[in-house]
């Protein structure tokens, strides 16, 4: 969904419209008073994936890693520092893998995943005509926008929601997306930071594309946080749900401390029609 900008490989071998838009609630896009947040993740299989089985500690899945730079998007995050380092993220990524028994490949483990990660930040793009408010005084909070009022509603409603969402919304030909789960619609129409993850066969050569086996979203509202402080919690948040196929998303309250921990809450699953 994301177009990367610049692929580095990670040294370790193995794997709506003229109307004004209704701004979003404060407490719907900003941490509560004890600091938590929720993480929207989804995670899909392909049949060819659902044909493969997750690793284990005793039979775990060698992976090649490719890690994208950090890629903004869409409107202006306020108040923002620095992403984190490339390094960074990858020494945090590999160590969330090899907890779910992803290793990295050696000579003696040649790599059978070839695994894609992409993180960043993005927001809804406005039609032309279409604008939003901010909320809040001299801080200019970012506002909930419409499906129908954005120009790159699939690609946040997949983002949010996987492929099947996207896929219900264009086939269903509804702005409105009244068989999405409510959640699902909010989600998607508000600025988010994400982390994703996409498995592949490793490729028997480099001029052949391995078949995708499956792909993990993790993403938060931006407001409340600090992407160097997010990226870290997506990535443990998610790590559970690798390989995992859901049918709906899991929205996951999480307690952000610092150096990246988090403590995560009880996964409540919204379930909807699509």
């Amino acid at each position: 969904m994301h177009s990367l900008m610049r692929l580095v490989l990670v040294g370790v071998v193995v794997l709506f419209p003229g109307r004004k838009l209704q701004a979003a609630p404060a407490t719907a896009v900003t941490v509560d008073a004890q600091g938590t947040a929720t993480v929207d993740v989804i995670s899909e299989l392909t049949e060819a994936g659902k044909k493969i089985d997750r690793p284990t500690p005793e039979c775990p899945a060698y992976y090649f890693l490719v890690l994208s730079d950090y890629q903004p998007g869409g409107q202006l995050a306020f108040w923002q520092r620095p992403p984190p380092s490339l390094g960074a993220v990858a020494r945090i990524l590999k160590e969330e893998l090899s907890r779910q028994s992803y290793l990295a490949a050696t000579p003696a483990h040649p790599p059978l995943l070839l695994l894609k990660f992409s993180w960043g930040y993005a927001a809804p793009v406005l039609t032309p005509g279409a604008f939003a408010a901010g909320v809040g005084g001299d801080v200019p909070r970012p506002a909930l926008v419409s499906l129908c009022a954005m120009q790159n509603a699939g690609d946040m409603l997949e983002l949010t929601g996987g492929i099947r969402a996207r896929r219900t919304w264009q086939e269903t030909r509804d702005p409105w997306c009244v068989n999405l789960p409510e959640e699902l619609g909010g989600a998607a129409g508000f600025p988010r930071y994400y982390a994703t993850l996409e498995a592949f066969e490793y490729p028997a050569s480099p001029r052949l594309a391995g078949r995708p086996l499956w792909t993990t979203h993790v993403s938060v509202p931006y407001w409340g946080h600090y992407i160097d402080q997010a990226i870290p919690a997506l990535i443990a948040t998610g790590a559970p749900l690798f390989g995992r196929d859901m049918k709906t998303p899991l929205f996951i309250k999480i307690s952000s401390v610092r150096e990246g921990r988090v403590v995560v809450g009880k996964p409540v699953g919204k379930t909807g029609s699509w």
